[in-house]
């Protein structure tokens, strides 16, 4: 799909749009925009073929990205300056939108970005192509005038040949590195023990024996097996983890971490961190690609949700930013509403 240069950009006024549905849900993709990348997504997009699925408009620093057949909005995309993460939010309605889940959706945006921002690219490859082959032709017509420049006109059209090759080679080893899989997070209102996901994450104590809280109904939900697996692994020490199958649960694995005691101290943080840090060194070792996470230390710990949260956040963030190369679906699992609203706030910035 290509779209002709324009002079103004669009704007909602020109398309027939809904707006965001009720039934929506909220997840974070690691992208990187450059400014150049930015210009061109605000110059947005317009149908004008009835193939051309989507319009998109900029606004108030987010996208909106509309069906241009229904207008039924599908995704807002948020982006904070300097950031390595776009914050979307996607419809969730079954009568607007069939997704195809949270992997579905990142694999799309991958490739729509991508699309969206080919003229900075490829627009700058094919102008400078269009160039050296123009003076390619004129050569017969130069050299007949002046002879004697032969040399030097000749290596100048070899170096303008050189560069435009290389620049398709470049743009070549670019675009699928643009739509290689990216890592997400996103945050989900349920109870941990039903995710189908690779592996979930137990706040655990010391013993790994089993517990009250988010322990107790994982154990419960496990089956007597998990129990008689953790009695061989030692116990676990404050901030460490250790892996488990996970039995009669969803999930094939189970990461037992012990989140800290609150205590007020700095090392508070540091001990939270390294659980999250720990469990996602863990799941990579074991070649696993989605993991589930409760809302560790903030339930019979003490640990005061609104400082739990932006660890948490900021440390799975910086992991699958260092670990870039290594796709992993990252997930904060909710079961209360009050949790669920702290987690969103932190991960997209959005207050409702």
């Amino acid at each position: 799909m290509s779209h002709p240069k324009k002079s103004t950009a669009a704007k909602k006024s020109d398309w027939t749009t809904q707006e965001m549905p009720q039934q929506h849900t909220t997840f974070a993709i690691q992208q990187e925009i450059s400014r150049a990348e930015m210009e061109e997504l605000k110059l947005g997009g317009i149908p004008r073929e009835m193939e051309d699925k989507w319009f998109w408009y900029f606004e108030d620093g987010k996208l909106y990205i509309h069906r241009s057949w229904t207008g039924f909005c599908i995704y807002i995309l948020s982006f904070t300056p300097d950031s390595r993460w776009i914050a979307v939010t996607v419809n969730r309605d079954p009568q607007q939108y069939r997704s195809k889940g949270i992997a579905g959706d990142v694999e799309q945006l991958n490739r729509l970005l991508a699309a969206w921002t080919y003229p900075v690219y490829g627009s700058y490859c094919s102008q400078l192509s269009d160039t050296a082959k123009a003076l390619v032709r004129m050569r017969p017509v130069v050299l007949d005038q002046y002879q004697q420049q032969r040399p030097l006109y000749d290596s100048y059209c070899k170096q303008l040949s050189e560069i435009s090759d290389e620049l398709y080679r470049m743009y070549s080893a670019l675009m699928p590195q643009k739509l290689r899989p990216r890592s997400v997070i996103y945050i989900t209102h349920a109870d941990i023990t039903t995710l189908a996901c690779q592996c979930i994450v137990n706040a655990a104590n010391e013993s790994l024996l089993g517990g009250g809280g988010v322990d107790g109904a994982i154990h419960q939900a496990a089956g007597p097996e998990l129990l008689r697996e953790c009695k061989t692994l030692g116990g676990c020490e404050t901030g460490q983890a250790k892996i488990t199958r996970g039995y009669r649960l969803p999930a094939q694995w189970v990461i037992h971490t012990v989140g800290p005691v609150y205590s007020g101290n700095p090392s508070d943080a540091s001990l939270l961190a390294n659980c999250y840090r720990n469990a996602l060194e863990l799941a990579k070792s074991r070649g696993i690609h989605s993991i589930a996470f409760p809302s560790i230390s903030t339930g019979a710990y003490g640990y005061p949700l609104e400082q739990a949260v932006p660890v948490a956040t900021a440390t799975v963030r910086h992991w699958l930013e260092f670990n870039s190369s290594y796709y992993m679906e990252a997930a904060f699992c909710c079961l209360h509403e009050k949790t669920y609203d702290c987690y969103r706030t932190y991960l997209t910035g959005q207050d409702n």
